[in-house]
């Protein structure tokens, strides 16, 4: 009985690192994880982050390995700290409010006008600025 107790016990133990607990799921599951609640495919995270799909795939399936560039590119990327990233658990909330689906949304809306002509630029914007601005009480 008491060693039934301490292998139950060791299993729901949480690690460790530096005495801050640690996420059991390795950072390949944490970056899929990532993704998926954020309604992204692979090739768009490989287009923001200037990758290939495969590779975000390789990532992802934990095939390669990240360095720190791409620790940090993604935690930047994905609007967490790379502690998180990484599974190391941090006291405040693990993402930020502005990554909800609709900031996504807007993000994605911005990039693809930033990658426009600037004349249709500044005409996307003047757009949005008469909506705004007619929006205002």
């Amino acid at each position: 009985m008491r060693d039934t107790m301490a292998v139950t016990m060791a299993k729901t133990a949480t690690r460790t690192h530096n005495g801050r607990p640690v996420s059991e799921a390795p950072i390949h599951a944490r970056l899929a994880q990532l993704r998926l609640e954020r309604g992204l495919s692979q090739a768009e995270v490989a287009e923001a982050l200037d990758l290939t799909q495969a590779l975000v795939s390789n990532y992802e399936q934990g095939t390669r390995r990240l360095h720190a560039e791409l620790i940090a590119r993604f935690a930047e990327f994905y609007e967490v700290s790379a502690d998180d990233l990484l599974g190391l658990k941090t006291t405040g909330s693990a993402r930020k409010a502005s990554t909800s689906e609709l900031g996504l949304h807007l993000l994605k809306r911005m990039q693809k006008i930033q990658s426009l002509p600037k004349q249709r630029q500044k005409e996307v914007l003047r757009s949005i600025d008469f909506v705004l601005n007619g929006a205002a009480p």
